[in-house]
Order: structure tokens, then C-alpha cells, then sequence
């Protein structure tokens, strides 16, 4: 048996011998009192009824027997009437009123009252004896009450007694909890320690238990330092501290393998030019140590996009892999602005020039082709002979500078707006038991008998100006589609959508003006535009809801510690990131950040969804964490071909 449990069951019986001795003690004390209480009482109202026979009897004439109209009677057992001859004549007569106290309680606490008796007289003569006795009843009901009330007093003393007791125990022995999970830890080769106890007795125990850990923790790291280290400088530049080729080929890879239909990110390389030169004249030492800072500001770069990532891919070229990112020139421009920065704080900034290459990706893509379209950019930009950066686009067949570039593609996006040249696609949506929540749509641009991804035109798009009218065209598109078909159809809207007020009227009119569609409209924005213009988008979701919207944000995860802020903008719901959802069933931290994020969006009364889904073992898993809802190329629905 527990301790615990053998406590309560001695606090019960100390308590319970405490009570019987006091009840039995107060019980006969006070039925002693009690019974000199209702002695005097019955002596007292013998001779007040006396006193009034007295009063009505006639001299000469026989005493006349009947009791007093305005006597209560209901407070005494019995009262007779004893004459001179010895006749006894019973005036009242009542049953005892037991009902106050059980008849176990009457007979183990019996109470004897003594009756009042009061002698009637005519002058000299007695007339008779009166005896009054009273009814016990009260007598019994007080003792009863007393005892009920000591008992809940007791009662209550037992509860208190124990609990305290138990918790003063628990507290105690933690300790040893604590030493049992210290011990399965160990076994599971996780070496905690744990904090000295106040109980003197168990201070040794713990001490030894800490030190069995530490030494256990030092034999097994002993054995795993080497491999350990081996592995993580096989993937690491020794000199900037960056990854190498090899793992910048792994990751890019991995991007293209597991984007979606929606799936886009950016590439940019930076050239350090004459890198010998800088060798020759400085020393290698000073060189590496460039090398090095180059390399700290990169990574710096990528913790402030907490999904980049930078690596050295030989000597004097540094990459940047920048997944989501719609903007290839702005990847590039911030990792020149690193390497600019860290030779200008060396002075070594004359002569030295930072070419840079850059391209968007999106599925359908491979490494190579890549790679081949960077190379080509990173030639043209290195034949300028200055720090230039060229944007590659897919397709490129001479690369040609951003200049020439944005005159080419505004005079296609003039022409594609006329002749309405931007379409939807349609990548299905599917909830736990494989029904549509809605087609994730979007947006291509049909050019040149070639069908081009967002990636592919989006960094143009902005780079002109033009996000807010592609972002009109958009919901057009969607509104027209869910009227033909009358499905829901769910929208990426663009940072302009958020920022620009003109857009928040211009949404306003065109949803009222399409009511029944518009609440089979979804509208989406990704999550670190969401906080960026947190009081835009609480507009926006305001003024798209009011006509039916369901408003959601994309790509979530990344900043789960901001996702309070969302409390008030009254999301419908969010959609995980691709990164967390990918291998889900092999990744126990992913799984457990998932977990998270639907606990909160549930919480808040979201509708949770994962992103990147490509196999039904990904599926399977994702649903045992909490999502409502899957996307990515391994899902399908049962009504798909419907």
C-alpha cells in the first residue's frame, strides 16, 4: 500500500478514537446539564398549573380538574392529579417527541428527568399533589445536534489533517520521483541533474545520482565526439564557417524534389573577385580572415530569414538559397551588401569587384538547370567588369542585363494585362476524410505558347509596381471561376494587397458586387507579411470577411512566438509550411512543432492545414497531430475527378 493512502487511513482512525472520546465525554456532560435544566423546568410548571387550579377553585365545592384552555401542553409528557384519598386522575397525557434523535442515540445517552410535583391547599386541608414531568424530546434533539455538529467539525479536521499530510509527504518524497525519471533518462542516454533536496536523508542519494549521470554522459560523448566532429567538417567550409557544395546541392535538391505546385524560392551567387590578388597583397592570413567575417555576415543574414540558407560553393563564390522568396534581385543585393560591408571595414573595397547572379526555381526544375542558368547570368555579369547583378529567368538564352531585363518583361505584362494572358491552376485542398476544403489556384502567366510560374515573373511583377494589379486580376479570376464551377477557390495575394489602402476599397466594392461567390472565396498571405503589416491585414480580413471570405495565412511556423498577435485579426485559418510537414513521420521536432502550432490555431478556432504533403505516410502522420487539412503533389480527393 501507498504511503499516502496508509496516512489517511491513520488520520481516519486517530481521528475517529478523538471523536468518540470527546462525543462521549461532552454528550455525558451536557445530558447531566440538561437533565438539572428540565428537573427545574418540570418543578417550576408543576407549580404554575397548580396556581391556576387554585385560582378557579371554589371553597366548600370539590377541586375542579381541568386544565387551562391557554395551557401549551405540547411540552410535557404527562400531569396528574394525586387527591387526598390517594386517586390519581391523569390531566394530561402525551407520547415523547423522539423524533429529533435516533432511538440508538436515546438508548446509548438515556436521559431521567425528575418530575415537578406542587401540593394544592384550602386553608389548613390539602387538597392533592400535582406532578408535572416534561418531554425529553428537546433534551435528545439538543445532545443529537451537538453530536452532528462535533461530527462535521471532526470531519472536516480529518480532511484537512490528511491532505496536509499528504501534500507535506509528496513534497518530501519528490525526490525520489525525481530519481526514478533521472534513472530512465539515463537508460534513454539523456543526462540530467538534478537540484540538492532539503531532506538531509535523501542529499546523498541524489548527489551520487547526479554523479553517476555526469560520468555516464562523459564515457558515451568520449566515444561519439569524433564521428560526430568528422561529419559536420565533411559538410563545413573550415575557413568561412559556411556550408559546403556538396550540402548546398543536398538542400537545393531537396527543395525541388518536395516544392509543390505552389512551391517557388530564389538562388544568388556573389562572386569575390580577384581573390588571388587580395591573397598576394594582404597575406593569407588577412584573406582568411575576410573570408571568415564573410561568412559570419551570412549567416547573420540567413537567422534574419529563418528559412535561408548560405554556403561557400569554392573559393571566391558564395551562394544564397532563399526558399519562398519571390524576389531574386533583393536575395542577391542583400548578400553583395554583406561582402561590401565586410571589405569596407577592412579598406580592401577598391578594385574589387562583387558580381552576382540570381534566379528563381520552382518545380519542374532541376539542379542542373539551375546551376546552368546561374553560370550563364554569373559570365554576363562578370563581363561587365563591376559589381552588377543579373536576374537569370528561365528559358534565358543570352542573359541579359536587369536593365534590358525590366523593359523586356514590362512590355510583356502590358500586353498580358490587355489580352488577359494570367490564368489559375487548381491543386486540390482535402480534409481528414478526403473531401475538398478548396482548390489552391495559383496564378501563371501564358506566354509564348509556354505556361510561366509565379516564381518565374512574380520578382518582375515587383519589381515594376505591378502587384496590385496583378492582384485585382487575380480575384477576378477566382470570383469568375467559383460562378462557372461553384467551387472554393483559394488566392495568394501580394504584400500590396496588405499595404496599399486603394486595394482594401477596391476589394470592398468587388466582393459586394459578387456576394454568393464571395463566400466560396478564400484569400491567403504569407506569414511574415501577416506581421509585418499586422493593422493592414487586420483590415483587410475585416472587410473580405463582412462578405463571406475565409482569410488564412501561408507558409506558417517560422515565427511561432509571434502567433499571439494573431488572437485579434480573427484568422480563419493557417496553413504549415511545407519545411516542417516534409519526412513529418521520420522528424520527432517537427512532429512536435506541428502538435503546437494545432493546439494554438485550435485554440483560436482555426482550421489548421499542412502544406507539402507527398505521401500518404506524411498524410497518416500529420493527421494523429491535429491538421484539419492537407496540400501538397501526394494528395488527392475523393470527388477529384468529379
Amino acid at each position: 500500500m501507498a504511503l499516502s493512502k496508509k496516512l489517511w487511513l491513520a488520520t481516519i482512525l486517530v481521528m475517529a478514537l478523538v471523536f468518540a472520546g470527546a462525543c462521549g465525554l461532552g454528550n455525558l456532560s451536557a445530558k447531566a446539564r440538561l437533565q438539572q435544566q428540565l428537573a427545574l423546568s418540570n418543578t417550576n410548571s408543576a407549580s404554575l398549573i397548580a396556581a391556576l387550579l387554585h385560582q378557579r377553585h371554589t371553597p366548600g365545592k370539590p377541586l375542579e380538574l381541568g386544565l387551562p384552555t391557554n395551557l401549551d401542553t405540547h411540552s410535557y409528557e404527562l400531569i396528574q392529579f394525586t387527591d387526598a384519598q390517594g386517586s390519581v386522575t391523569d390531566l394530561h397525557a402525551n407520547e415523547q417527541h423522539t423524533q429529533g434523535a435516533p432511538g440508538w442515540f436515546q438508548r446509548l445517552f438515556p436521559i431521567d428527568i425528575a418530575p415537578g410535583v406542587a401540593s394544592i391547599r384550602e386553608g389548613g386541608k390539602q387538597l392533592g399533589t400535582l406532578t408535572v414531568t416534561g418531554d425529553a424530546g428537546f433534551a435528545y434533539s439538543t445532545l443529537w445536534q451537538g453530536t452532528l455538529q462535533l461530527a462535521i467539525l471532526f470531519l472536516i479536521a480529518a480532511v484537512v489533517a490528511g491532505g496536509l499530510g499528504s501534500y507535506l509527504l509528496q513534497r518530501r518524497l519528490r525526490p525520489l520521483g525525481d530519481l526514478v525519471d533521472q534513472a530512465d533518462a539515463i537508460g534513454s542516454k539523456r543526462f540530467a541533474t538534478l537540484p540538492e533536496p532539503d531532506s538531509a536523508d535523501l542529499k546523498p542519494v541524489v548527489a551520487a545520482m547526479n554523479t553517476l549521470s555526469s560520468r555516464v554522459k562523459s564515457m558515451l560523448s568520449q566515444d561519439a565526439v569524433r564521428p560526430q566532429k568528422k561529419q559536420q567538417e565533411s559538410h563545413v567550409d573550415k575557413v568561412s564557417g559556411l556550408q559546403d557544395r556538396d550540402q548546398f546541392m543536398h538542400q537545393l535538391a531537396a527543395e525541388l524534389k518536395h516544392s509543390d505546385g505552389g512551391g517557388h524560392g530564389s538562388v544568388a551567387i556573389i562572386r569575390l573577385g580577384n581573390l588571388a590578388h587580395i591573397n598576394q597583397v594582404y597575406g593569407r592570413k588577412s584573406a582568411d580572415g575576410m573570408l571568415s567575417e564573410i561568412g559570419r555576415g551570412l549567416k547573420r543574414l540567413c537567422m534574419q530569414n529563418s528559412s535561408w540558407a548560405a554556403s561557400r560553393l569554392n573559393g571566391s563564390d558564395f551562394v544564397v538559397l532563399a526558399p519562398h522568396s519571390n524576389d531574386p534581385a533583393a536575395v542577391a543585393r542583400q548578400a553583395q551588401e554583406v561582402l561590401i560591408e565586410v571589405l569596407v571595414n577592412r579598406s580592401m573595397s577598391t578594385h574589387i569587384p562583387l558580381p552576382g547572379a540570381t534566379t528563381a526555381y520552382s518545380q519542374g526544375e532541376t539542379s542542373g538547370d539551375i546551376l546552368t542558368r546561374l553560370d550563364g547570368a554569373l559570365m554576363a555579369a562578370v563581363a561587365e567588369n563591376e559589381s552588377s547583378i543579373n536576374v537569370a529567368g528561365r528559358g534565358d538564352v543570352q542573359v541579359m542585363p536587369v536593365r534590358q531585363q525590366l523593359e523586356k518583361w514590362r512590355d510583356i505584362f502590358r500586353q498580358a494585362f490587355v489580352e488577359h494572358k494570367f490564368s489559375l491552376t487548381a491543386y486540390p485542398v482535402a480534409g481528414l476524410e478526403g473531401d475538398l476544403l478548396h482548390l489552391e489556384s495559383p496564378v501563371r502567366l501564358q506566354w509564348q505558347d509556354e505556361s510561366l510560374t509565379a516564381s518565374q515573373f512574380l520578382p518582375w511583377i515587383n519589381r515594376l509596381e505591378l502587384a496590385s494589379d496583378l492582384d485585382k486580376q487575380v480575384v477576378d479570376l477566382a470570383l469568375s471561376r467559383i460562378e462557372a464551377e461553384g467551387k472554393p477557390i483559394c488566392i495568394n495575394l501580394s504584400v500590396a494587397a496588405v499595404a496599399d489602402a486603394s486595394f482594401l476599397m477596391w476589394i470592398n466594392e468587388k466582393l459586394s458586387t459578387h456576394e454568393p461567390a464571395a463566400g466560396m472565396l478564400w484569400m491567403e498571405v504569407q506569414e511574415a507579411m501577416a506581421y509585418r503589416y499586422l493593422e493592414n491585414f487586420k483590415k483587410l480580413c475585416i472587410r473580405a470577411q463582412g462578405h463571406g471570405v475565409k482569410m488564412g495565412i501561408e507558409h506558417a511556423g517560422h515565427q511561432l512566438a509571434d502567433i499571439g498577435q494573431l488572437q485579434d485579426v480573427k484568422l480563419d485559418y493557417l496553413k504549415i509550411d511545407g519545411t516542417f510537414t516534409r519526412e513529418i513521420d521520420q522528424n520527432p521536432a517537427n512532429q512536435t512543432l506541428v502538435r503546437t502550432l494545432c493546439g494554438m490555431g485550435k485554440s483560436m478556432g482555426l482550421t489548421v492545414i499542412a502544406e507539402g504533403v507527398s505521401n500518404d505516410t506524411e498524410w497518416n502522420t500529420l493527421k494523429t497531430l491535429g491538421v484539419d487539412g492537407v496540400t501538397g503533389p501526394g494528395v488527392r480527393i475523393d470527388s477529384e475527378d468529379d
